[in-house]
């Protein structure tokens, strides 16, 4: 995880429980930060992929806006990612505790880090979930703002 001290310590804590989950063989598969999940390894290997990144445009650097101002920056991100010429796969993030309602999010399939950090920034996100074939191991990294 890459530590910055602009995101407070309590919100870094709430992205590293939140409950993170994308659309896959009919159901919802739970990504869990510092964990590999069987099926997420399944789903790259699938696609032929060795990285891919689980990212939002919601609620820029975790402020609570509208769901019609989401809803079309999320729509935004899906262009851009399909522009770039990445797969996705539909998901959501939401709190463990509560503390906010799902976000749509998205999964982007053999994306490269730089481009995942250049989307997420783009749409002041303070992190994304990063996965690569290596350890297969679901991370938080968070953006330098």
């Amino acid at each position: 995880m890459i530590m910055t001290n602009k995101i407070h310590p309590e919100l870094v804590k709430a992205y590293l429980d939140a409950n993170y989950s994308i659309e896959a063989f009919g159901a919802y598969i739970r990504l869990e930060v510092n964990k590999t999940n069987p099926l997420l390894t399944k789903i790259m290997s699938d696609y032929q992929v060795v990285t891919a990144a689980f990212i939002t445009a919601f609620n820029p650097h975790s402020q609570i806006v509208d769901f019609g101002v989401n809803k079309n920056m999320q729509l935004r991100l899906v262009r851009d990612v399909l522009t770039l010429g990445y797969s996705y796969l539909k998901g959501f993030g939401e709190s463990s505790e509560g503390g906010w309602l799902k976000e749509e999010s998205i999964l982007i399939l053999g994306i490269t880090e730089n481009k995942a950090e250049f989307l997420a920034d783009q749409y002041r996100q303070n992190g994304y979930l990063w996965i690569n074939s290596q350890d297969e191991i679901c991370r938080l990294r968070l953006c330098d703002q």
